[in-house]
């Protein structure tokens, strides 16, 4: 398991960015991390921009949860 201070969905979302996927974090997962909500996020949904992704990334037991943009 990588080491992230972000836990597996850090790991995920470093991964996107370094394979240049566009995406959106769902609404309630960016709230807790601008500090706007005290409610944790079971998980963090990733929306991606670009209908071509069509690799699966897994963490550990953690598998990408994205939806089609």
């Amino acid at each position: 398991m990588p080491a992230h201070s972000g836990g597996p969905d850090g790991v995920l979302k470093e991964a996107l960015d370094l394979l240049g996927v566009s995406y959106e974090i769902d609404n309630l997962s960016c709230k807790y991390m601008a500090g706007e909500s005290t409610q944790i996020p079971a998980r963090t949904s990733f929306t991606l921009k670009s209908k071509k992704f069509k690799r699966q990334i897994t963490v550990g037991r953690h598998r990408l949860n994205t939806k089609a943009g």
